[in-house]
């Protein structure tokens, strides 16, 4: 629970996970030339589908889940019972 409302502060402040901004920094240093955006779903669309998917479409997303995912627990830890 604690990494789901850590994740979803993190989204809402930064605009991204702070586990993608690590991970970018580790691909800028094995490989300068990268074009990356602090988000590994961006990244790895293009790879895969070779189509460049607007930011703030995953970051609508990404905060929807991790909403979704809270209430859910929420609801079954202390309401559900």
């Amino acid at each position: 629970m604690l990494v789901l409302v850590a994740t979803l502060i993190s989204d809402v402040v930064f605009g991204y996970c702070i586990l993608s901004r690590w991970e970018f920094e580790i691909r800028k240093k094995i490989n300068p030339k990268t074009d990356y955006d602090f988000t590994w779903a961006t990244y790895y669309t293009y790879k895969l589908i070779n189509l460049r998917i607007p930011n703030y479409y995953y970051i609508r997303v990404a905060v929807i889940f991790l909403i979704v995912s809270i209430s859910t627990n929420i609801y079954f830890k202390f309401i559900y019972k």
